[in-house]
């Protein structure tokens, strides 16, 4: 299964007419193969984003895709992915710049350098991590519940 490339606006109502027929999307100049639904989610706001990493091989995907500046990863006491976490990212002005609910324990984002807070909420405890995005490389979060 390989993982969804996030898209914009004009995209979120054509991708399922285009993953439905299993055609060849092109998002920003990269070739995309269409997956099922389940793989992971296809959305944007002001920032491009994806999530899921359900599963071994998704995971190894969407950790080796380029261009995603922030993983943040959610987790239980022990280590074991979550999903179905409510993220929320907002810049040092108090911007925000995504609001989601997690398809999976993973979550790529795509930011321009600079200070940003991570607030996610899980079965209505919230953890709060602040991230410096450097202008190259990827900075990885672990936001992980206690109270499973």
């Amino acid at each position: 299964m390989d993982p969804l490339v996030v898209a914009r606006p004009w995209c979120r109502a054509v991708a399922p007419l285009v993953l439905a027929a299993g055609a060849l999307m092109v998002v920003h100049g990269e070739a995309v193969k269409p997956v099922q639904a389940a793989d992971a989610l296809v959305s944007s706001t002001s920032v491009d984003y994806l999530s899921g990493g359900l599963g071994v091989e998704e995971r190894a995907k969407i950790a080796g895709l380029a261009g995603y500046n922030l993983l943040a990863m959610t987790a239980g006491p022990h280590g074991e992915y979550l999903a179905g976490a409510r993220v929320q990212v907002t810049d040092a002005f108090g911007e925000r710049l995504l609001d989601t609910t997690l398809d999976g324990p993973w979550l790529l984002v795509r930011l321009p350098p600079g200070r940003y807070r991570i607030s996610a909420e899980f079965e209505g405890e919230r953890r709060i991590e602040s991230v410096d995005i450097p202008a190259m490389g990827r900075r990885q979060v672990v936001l992980r519940w206690n109270g499973r």
